[in-house]
C-alpha cells in the first residue's frame, strides 16, 4: 500500500488522476492497481494505491 497527499484545486478527478502519475513515478516501476481510494476535505486529497 503506497499513499499521496495532493491539494485537489477544486479538481477531485484530475486530482486523483495526478495522484496515479505521482505514485508511478515515486515506485518507478509497472504495478497493477487492484483498488484506489481517495478521501480528505475539499482543499488535500489522499490517494491510497493497492499494488499487486
Amino acid at each position: 500500500v503506497e499513499s499521496v497527499y495532493i491539494r485537489t484545486e477544486g479538481k477531485p478527478i484530475q486530482s486523483v488522476q495526478k495522484g496515479i502519475q505521482l505514485m508511478r513515478e515515486k515506485l518507478g516501476k509497472h504495478y497493477d492497481i487492484s483498488g484506489a481510494g481517495a478521501t480528505g476535505s475539499a482543499r488535500l486529497t489522499q490517494l491510497l494505491l493497492f499494488l499487486h
